[in-house]
């Protein structure tokens, strides 16, 4: 927007970080709504638009164990210091915290932050795999299979079905922590599930 374009009476918004400021610094350039600002590191201009400037950054990614143990952990009260302690975190957000890439693991640390300082409206959720569990059954039926199931609760159980669409439903998709809660052994007959 050209000076000129400029109108008193408008409102404008700034951007920008100012580290260092005198009141003579501030100056109304040829009497008009338009301010440039003298700062350490150079002149900031006043934002002819007096509209919110929003950065285009993406929220941080932060899976959902995360966000589980940050709902139910707030009634405990935790001073911010508490958070980052290990003995309070469940292994899952452990090892996301604490990830062999240090590059990683500093910005894991940045967006658990910003879940609990903002909330969960704050991050995007990292969606989990999910997998299919059939147990092998090399002498039994061949219409007949023992898979892992979800009860209503999340529970998982032993199901013997002959659905040949079973891998696409839903109570039949199980996260890696679901599968091995009471089932470790049958981990190793997992499945991701490919959309």
């Amino acid at each position: 927007m050209k000076i000129e374009e400029y109108e008193l009476g408008q409102k404008v918004s700034l951007y920008g970080i100012i580290e260092e400021i005198n009141i003579e610094d501030i100056y109304d350039k040829e009497n008009t709504t338009t301010l440039s600002i003298k700062t350490v590191t150079g002149k900031i201009h006043v934002n002819p638009k007096w509209e919110e400037v929003k950065l285009d950054q993406p929220k941080p990614v932060v899976p959902q164990c995360a966000i589980d143990w940050v709902d139910n952990s707030r009634e405990r009260d935790y001073e911010f210091d508490e958070w980052f302690d290990p003995d309070n975190q469940p292994l899952e957000v452990y090892k996301w915290l604490n990830c062999k890439n240090k590059r990683q693991a500093d910005i894991n640390a940045l967006a658990l932050v910003t879940l609990i300082v903002n909330g969960p409206d704050a991050v995007t959720v990292e969606k989990e795999k999910l997998y299919t569990v059939e147990i092998p059954n090399p002498n039994g039926s061949l219409f007949k299979r023992f898979v892992l199931c979800k009860y209503n609760d999340n529970g998982v159980f032993i199901n013997c079905i002959n659905d040949h669409s079973w891998k696409i439903r839903d109570k039949f998709q199980l996260t890696e922590s679901e599968i091995r809660k009471d089932f470790d052994w049958a981990w190793q007959f997992a499945k991701e599930v490919t959309e």
